[in-house]
């Protein structure tokens, strides 16, 4: 692996543990706080870390793969659902 991708796949492996530790022991309520209105609340943008997970490496690959990638747009009322 070379030194450049050294520092961030360490940051990217360590990331679980940092959250899970900042967000331990807070109630429901806090995970739930929206900040303003159109906000997003803690556990909102845990469910979109957890969605980009899942959809972002199959275009990852398909964008390294391709000479001139199109990528489909995310269909908002799946965004809306989530």
């Amino acid at each position: 692996m070379s030194d450049q991708l050294a520092a961030p796949l360490a940051a990217l492996a360590a990331f679980p543990a940092q959250l899970r530790a900042q967000i331990q022991g807070l109630d429901d309520a806090a995970l739930h706080f929206r900040p303003a209105p159109g906000e997003w609340s803690i556990l909102e943008i845990i469910g979109h870390m957890i969605d980009v997970s899942t959809l972002w490496p199959s275009r990852i690959r398909h964008m390294l793969a391709s000479e001139n990638p199109q990528l489909a747009a995310v269909d908002p009322a799946w965004v809306q659902q989530r």
